[in-house]
């Protein structure tokens, strides 16, 4: 195998990594932009019992949020939420941030080796999609397993590797955070945001593979 040949491939499987981060990043940025999640939340899950707060109350606390992870204030300003909390709101807002520059920085990265794979190594712009989708089956065959053994497991080692603290471990009986926003609810956006995410690559592969024909 020649270095010419391997390096189109490295480059291939890099541009399908960077994609991936696209299409991640804009899947949340489009869940949290908008408030279908969170009446997804007060449909399918007991908030208001939990909460004892009223469905109004509760709505205006999830527009408050909504808000918080696109404007420039440092803390979240919910009078409910105590400090703990609200200190804890400010490292996802943050990790949040992050994954949309990431986001923002893969698009230039993607851009930059598509085009050096199309124009020197004549790659047809599906094969890299192709190999996105191949990689995303990867990563959803291992959550599955990983779902299907245990999703307390999974999201407690997502907090111990996102996190550099333990403002995460909130107690479900006492913190407005958690009862609001329960467990199973991150396992359902999860499985949404890599549900559309892969929605999108699969439908970008058909499409640029039917306009090669």
């Amino acid at each position: 195998m020649s270095l010419s040949f391997s390096f189109k491939y490295i480059l291939i499987i890099l541009a399908s990594i960077f994609f991936i981060l696209i299409a991640i990043s804009g899947v949340l940025f489009f869940i949290l932009k908008h408030d279908y999640i969170y009446e997804y939340n007060l449909s399918f899950y007991p908030i208001t019992e939990r909460t004892s707060l009223e469905i109004e109350e509760i709505r205006e606390i999830n527009s408050q949020i909504k808000n918080y992870f696109f404007d420039e204030s440092e803390f979240l300003e919910v009078s409910i939420f105590n400090e703990k909390e609200i200190y804890h709101m400010k490292d996802v807002k943050d990790i949040i941030n992050s994954l949309f520059l990431y986001g923002k920085l893969s698009s230039v990265a993607f851009v930059i080796i598509t085009l050096i794979c199309v124009k020197r190594y004549k790659v047809k712009i599906y094969s890299v999609f192709k190999t996105s989708s191949i990689v995303y089956s990867s990563i959803l065959a291992l959550l599955a397993v990983g779902f299907l053994v245990s999703f307390n497991k999974v999201f407690i080692i997502f907090h111990e590797i996102a996190f550099s603290n333990d403002l995460w471990k909130l107690n479900i009986n006492e913190d407005y955070l958690l009862m609001m926003y329960p467990e199973n609810f991150f396992r359902d956006i999860a499985v949404l945001i890599l549900i559309f995410s892969i929605t999108i690559n699969l439908s970008l592969f058909f499409i640029f593979k039917s306009l090669k024909k």
